[in-house]
């Protein structure tokens, strides 16, 4: 007997612990729902093993024949009226889904974790994590008028924590609120998410986009971060606008811009991997870029009011659309090894310092035409 038909089998492409299998053809009766069953035939005639299926279900609800919809006073404790609090650890398992209606609200306080493998729809409610945990491996919908809170629990000493495996999508308000030193509240996503209106990360806050996650900042929308760290295997897709007061943007992933980023009061990006800026960054009161990766813009950057770039690895600024402006007292450090390649339009009121050959600093490199003040051979001051 063939030994290959005492193995369980996809039918059609499908992915297996992420790795695309291609089987082939079933003629109609592929699915990416269903799986060969386990083939006991011990004739030698394989088609009596052959499109032998079982169902399976991934995560989220959209896929189920039948969706429990769970109550949420089956899982929670309601006190005051509309007000509810999430009782135990619980879990909404593949094919469930849970509403969280217009008015009402549900508390995780510390201590206690909702894991979402179906579909949770906050409706015009409120969602407020007080120092618990949500963990996301199915679908997660904040609609208009919504709102989901992470924030400290009642004494202030434990961060809450939201972490996406799965899919967001953001057409309310979520906040990741004010922490203290010694407890930061989190979101970490290495799923996919979608912000359609408003995201607020404040101070002490952070916002972790991890390998494999994808951040979508669409069209019409509005960030407002302290802290963003774009990881390694990581993709930021900003097409609406992101502000930034005294906060880090920091990539070492993939970063690309194509609407706005507005730097202020100190606030700075780090780029260790791939950046690429086809929309609009302003900078003033000394905010900065710090590149030690790849930085390429084809559109606009204005640094006023002191604000600077410091670069060690490649910044472009491509022709025919890319303008890279730096206004009176700001500064451009072209060292140690940093090279400025130029085809677009640089124009220089502020001071650009790319030494040669410095023992402190190293070599800069600029290739191509800068309008105004010229680099100096200096480090600048440190």
């Amino acid at each position: 007997m063939n030994s290959w038909l005492n193995q369980k089998r996809f039918g059609g492409n499908n992915k297996i612990a992420g790795v695309s299998v291609n089987l082939g053809a079933t003629k109609g009766r592929g699915s990416s729902t269903r799986v060969f069953n386990y083939c006991k035939q011990t004739s030698k005639d394989p088609s009596q093993c052959i499109n032998q299926f079982i169902t399976i279900q991934s995560s989220g609800s959209s896929g189920c024949a039948n969706i429990e919809n769970i109550s949420l006073s089956s899982i929670a404790t309601e006190s005051p009226s509309g007000t509810w609090t999430l009782n135990n650890n619980t879990t909404i398992t593949i094919c469930q889904s849970l509403t969280v209606g217009d008015g009402i609200t549900l508390i995780i306080t510390d201590g206690l974790t909702l894991t979402n493998y179906g579909t949770i729809t906050n409706s015009g409610g409120d969602i407020n994590n007080n120092g618990g945990t949500i963990i996301n491996n199915g679908i997660i919908n904040n609609g208009g008028e919504s709102t989901i809170n992470i924030d400290l629990n009642t004494t202030e000493t434990v961060g809450g924590i939201m972490t996406n495996n799965g899919t967001i999508n953001n057409d309310g308000v979520i906040r990741c609120l004010l922490g203290v030193e010694t407890a930061a509240n989190t979101i970490n996503n290495s799923g996919s998410f979608y912000n359609n209106f408003r995201l607020y990360i404040e101070p002490y806050s952070t916002f972790t986009n991890l390998s494999g996650g994808t951040f979508n900042n669409n069209d019409g929308s509005y960030c407002n971060i302290n802290s963003l760290y774009n990881d390694t295997g990581s993709t930021f897709n900003n097409l609406g606008n992101i502000y930034s007061t005294v906060g880090l943007l920091s990539n070492s992933g993939i970063f690309n811009n194509s609407n706005t980023i507005a730097l202020d009061g100190s606030s700075q990006i780090t780029n260790s991997g791939t950046f690429t800026n086809s929309g609009a960054i302003s900078m003033v009161e000394n905010a900065s870029i710090v590149n030690s990766g790849t930085f390429t813009n084809s559109n606009t950057i204005n640094l006023e009011e002191t604000s600077s770039i410091s670069n060690s690895g490649t910044f472009n600024n491509n022709a025919p659309d890319g303008e890279l402006s730096l206004g009176d007292g700001c500064i451009f450090y072209n060292t140690n090894g940093g090279t400025i390649i130029q085809s677009g339009t640089f124009t220089n009121s502020g001071t650009i310092y790319n030494p040669i050959g410095s023992p402190d600093c190293g070599t800069g490199t600029i290739t191509g035409t800068i309008t105004g003040i010229q680099p100096i051979n200096q480090c600048g001051p440190t």
